[in-house]
Order: structure tokens, then sequence, then C-alpha cells
């Protein structure tokens, strides 16, 4: 159980040698833990929902293997639909 008097006490931290730092093996450490996460940051619909606003073109997400990766593309170029 969580000290509710604790800023952050249930923290994954990239540098911090307990996992790879792969967006893959964050998902599946933190998925099970719903209504935990302060909201602190933007997450992927923030990014796209600012993106939309700004008319800039749509963020492109690819996954690739060997190695594994996700790729997160975001353009500072106007939507041809906005124009």
């Amino acid at each position: 159980m969580l000290d509710p008097t604790i800023r952050w006490t249930d923290r994954l931290q990239s540098n911090s040698g307990e996992w790879s730092g792969n967006i893959c093996d964050f998902y599946f450490r933190v998925y099970n833990k719903i209504n935990i996460v302060e909201r602190a940051g933007s997450g992927v619909p923030n990014i796209f929902n600012v993106w939309d606003d700004e008319g800039w073109i749509e963020p492109v997400i690819e996954e690739q293997f060997d190695p594994d990766r996700m790729i997160l593309t975001l353009e500072f170029k106007k939507s041809k639909r906005r124009i």
C-alpha cells in the first residue's frame, strides 16, 4: 500500500538499472497500476491533441525490430488540411 503523504513512492526511473528503458518494457511493468499515475506530464494522447490543435502534421509512431524500438516522429509543419 502506498503512503499518501509521500509523493512518487512507486516510481520507475530509467537510470536505476532496474529496467531496460524500452517503452514496451515500461508498459508491461506499469499497465496494471490503474489510477496511480499523478498525471504530472503529458502522454501520447496529449501529444496528438496538441499537434492537432496547432494544425501540425499528425505524429507518426513506428515499431521496428532487431533492434526492437518504438519511434515517435514529431514534425513542426502545418498540415495541408489546415492551410
